[in-house]
């Protein structure tokens, strides 16, 4: 009989959060030209929610990105591959809360209340 070895408990928790957030990733990653390439992503995912960061940050982060993208105008062939935005920490910059399209600084430069923002930036 053929002993056979199973992953520990812990991996195929990270391994299924990890999927569950690649697919919200997924929707939200503005398309390259290239095939996004599935499992480094899914690492680089991990290791960041390994170390505590919130699976709405790295969805935020991505968001945002794809909107700076459209914005910009960006060609697919010069969007950043989503394992090098995550596992280099170009993600970071992206993960700003807008209300509106724009941030809480913005928001106040325009002289509209802070108070308000917050409250709807609470219901993102």
């Amino acid at each position: 009989m053929r002993a056979t070895t199973r992953a520990p408990k812990q991996s195929v928790t990270w391994l299924e959060t990890g999927n569950a957030v690649m697919d919200l990733i997924w929707a939200v990653y503005p398309d390259r030209d290239v095939p996004h390439p599935f499992v480094p992503t899914r690492t680089a995912v991990i290791e960041l929610l390994k170390q505590g960061v919130s699976h709405d940050d790295l969805v935020r982060a991505a968001r945002n990105y794809r909107t700076h993208v459209a914005k910009e105008g960006t060609e697919p062939k010069y969007v950043i591959g989503p394992t090098r935005f995550y596992r280099d920490g170009i993600w970071q910059q992206f993960n700003v809360v807008t209300v509106r399209g724009r941030t809480r600084e913005e928001w106040a430069l325009s002289g509209q209340d802070v108070a308000e923002f917050d409250r709807l930036a609470e219901g993102l």
